[in-house]
């Protein structure tokens, strides 16, 4: 972990580094020397994406995924080269602001809630086995597939979960901890130490987006901390003083509901990228901002790729920043906004986001597939409405009270009731649009996604009253400290049993992974090679309609499958999975040629485990490589065909 943590940190402040020289002389308010640093991090991203595009449409080709490493060098050689030429044609420039000790103390307060959530989700029990509770073993598990893909295969990415085929998902994050793990990280810890990285991120840029509207350090601070929970359901409280209650919250069918932005921290890191590229854009483009127009297309062309780091939630935040622009600028920010939505269309193309010839192959599966709503249009639309109102508890309708009274005061508080009307329109708009043009199961994840937009305006409105009011002292002052209190106390609970139910190891929402197919899966990332592929039992993902225990060959080995529920490409995926169905049951004995390896596991396949195991083991095709009573790994003997 510690090696992860540092080859992240290494990685991470090279990819930071041009953002970073970029901010001498652009950076006079406090914290757009960070937002430069988070946006040249997603630029090398997507330069490295592009270059390794290009160069295997070029020659057929595919670049490491520590190539982002020498493309940041490059940029950050070009930036130095122009702060040098533009320097001397200036007689002074700005000063650049310092950082606030705050931004870092909540940054880390809010990566070590991360670390705490992943403790409580991810135990080793007593036998060796691994327990993973949920959204660990759903979330998670599918980041850990895309990160040995990218690490594995370079760029442009591949699909871990169909044959090393193109992967048509929003894959750019998975870049960077796929470099780390190209230099010797493992997965996992790798994963952990770039989800760290993007909590701080995450947390020290809200911080920063705050101060906007908050002139008080301190005050900043406080709403931060609130921010990241006060927007959670208020249903809880009166569950809390029954322990017969507490137990029936955290055993419900359906998992106690926490504040959204308290996942960002969790296992969501793409996400979190995305919103670091909005809070970004927000602290560069704040009022009294002296940016010049090479560093703001610097920023922009990095926020343009937004879609490609978190498709949904990325269309949504660029919806809002389109919003704010056209509020702010009226017909001078056409210009910008088209060459915007231009650039973010192009992008999400060229990285192969969506297949351009089947742009549903992506969401064909049966994973992402939920059964039609019978409920007429109109009554899905207010279920949708009201599960975003309960989602936010009492701040969001506070907030709609001020925003219809409220009277800003200056650009600064201007600019916060216009970004907090911005994000809630966006939310509202996508939740109502997406139930009224989008599938069942798309609607529902672009719900899901929309409820993380109102807290941010939410915590921008509450730093601009609490520093009006706390102002002006006296009783204005006492009732200021009282309404935060009221609203952390309202969101406590739910935060609390969001929090604790991760820790439910053992319950439906748990996968046990063996500790026999642990070690069988150990040695299989040890001896066979990054694009090896493996045959496995087609184990469907938690999150199917039947929950199973996932891909684990992917998952854990980091090693190829040809298809599972998780393919990208689910048409040519559907006839592999009933092949490798048909296997695992013992009613064919045919592999594909190109398969390297199997990995059996009483696991996933109890019924056909042991004849599997005994027939592969007299068959001289076959090399019996690792095994134990419950697992066991087979290597073919003669090459296959690639």
């Amino acid at each position: 972990m510690v090696f992860s943590g540092l080859i992240t940190a290494l990685v991470a402040a090279l990819c930071c580094a041009p953002g970073v020289m970029l901010s001498n002389g652009n950076a006079s308010l406090p914290g757009q020397r960070l937002a430069f640093g988070a946006m040249s991090l997603i630029l090398v991203l997507l330069i490295t994406a592009i270059a390794g595009i290009a160069l295997n449409f070029m020659f057929g080709i595919s670049i490491p995924a520590w190539s982002i490493m020498p493309v940041a060098i490059v940029i950050l050689g070009a930036v130095i080269m122009r702060q040098r030429r533009a320097s001397s044609g200036k007689a002074d420039s700005p000063a650049t602001a310092r950082g606030e000790w705050q931004a870092a103390m909540f940054a880390v307060l809010f990566a070590v809630f991360g670390l705490f959530t992943h403790w409580l989700g991810v135990t080793e029990l007593d036998d060796g086995s691994l327990a993973v509770h949920a959204w660990f073993n759903a979330d998670w598990f599918k980041h850990l597939g895309h990160v040995s893909a990218l690490a594995n295969y370079g760029v442009p990415a591949k699909d871990i979960f169909q044959g090393g085929e193109p992967l048509y998902y929003y894959w750019l994050f998975y870049l960077l901890p796929g470099a780390v793990v190209s230099l010797g990280a493992s997965p996992w810890t790798a994963l952990i130490a770039v989800n760290v990285l993007c909590s701080g991120l995450l947390a020290a840029l809200l911080y920063y987006t705050i101060r906007i509207a908050c002139a008080h350090r301190m005050m900043a601070l406080v709403i931060a901390i609130a921010a990241v929970f006060v927007c959670a359901p208020v249903i809880y409280v009166g569950y809390i003083f029954s322990a017969e209650l507490i137990q029936q919250v955290m055993t419900m069918a359906d998992p106690p509901k926490g504040p959204p932005l308290l996942a960002m921290a969790q296992y969501i890191p793409q996400h979190a990228l995305a919103v670091i590229a909005y809070l970004a854009w927000l602290v560069l483009y704040q009022p009294g901002s002296q940016i010049s127009s090479s560093a703001k297309w610097f920023a922009l062309i990095a926020f343009a790729a937004i879609m490609t780091i978190s498709v949904l939630l990325g269309a949504m935040l660029l919806a809002a920043y389109g919003l704010q622009r056209l509020w702010d600028g009226r017909g001078k920010a056409v210009p910008e906004l088209s060459a915007m939505v231009v650039l973010s269309g192009l992008l999400v193309l060229i990285l192969g986001v969506v297949q351009i010839s089947d742009p549903s192959s992506a969401i064909a599966s049966p994973l992402l597939t939920d059964p039609a709503d019978p409920q007429p249009l109109l009554a899905r639309i207010f279920t949708n409405v009201a599960k975003l109102v309960g989602g936010l508890g009492l701040p969001f309708i506070a907030a709609l009270v001020v925003l219809v009274k409220w009277k800003p005061d200056g650009e600064r508080a201007l600019f916060a009731r216009n970004t907090c009307i911005a994000l809630f329109a966006a939310c509202f708009v996508a939740a109502i649009a997406g139930e009224a043009v989008m599938t069942e199961r798309l609607a529902k994840e672009l719900l899901i996604r929309a409820i993380n937009l109102p807290p941010i305006g939410i915590a921008l409105i509450g730093g601009a009253l609490l520093s009006f009011y706390w102002a002006r002292g006296g009783r204005t002052r006492t009732l200021s400290g009282v309404a935060i209190a009221v609203f952390i106390l309202a969101a406590l609970p739910s935060t609390i049993f969001r929090t604790a139910w991760h820790a439910n190891i053992g319950d439906a929402y748990t996968t046990i992974i063996p500790a026999d197919d642990r070690k069988v899966l150990a040695a299989l990332r040890e001896q066979s090679l990054p694009t090896d592929q493996v045959w496995q039992y087609p184990e469907p993902p938690f999150l199917n309609e039947i929950s199973g225990d996932d891909n684990w060959t992917a998952i854990i080995a980091g090693r190829t499958v040809p298809a599972s529920l998780r393919a990208t490409n689910y048409g040519r995926a559907a006839p592999v999975i009933a092949q490798a169905t048909e296997y695992f049951s013992g009613s064919s004995e045919a592999i594909p040629e190109t398969v390297n390896w199997v990995y059996l596991s009483r696991k996933l396949h109890p019924e056909t485990y042991d004849p599997i195991a005994t027939r592969l083991t007299s068959d001289a095709t076959w090399n019996q490589r690792e095994c134990y009573a419950d697992a066991c790994l087979f290597e073919r003997s003669v090459t296959p065909i690639q």
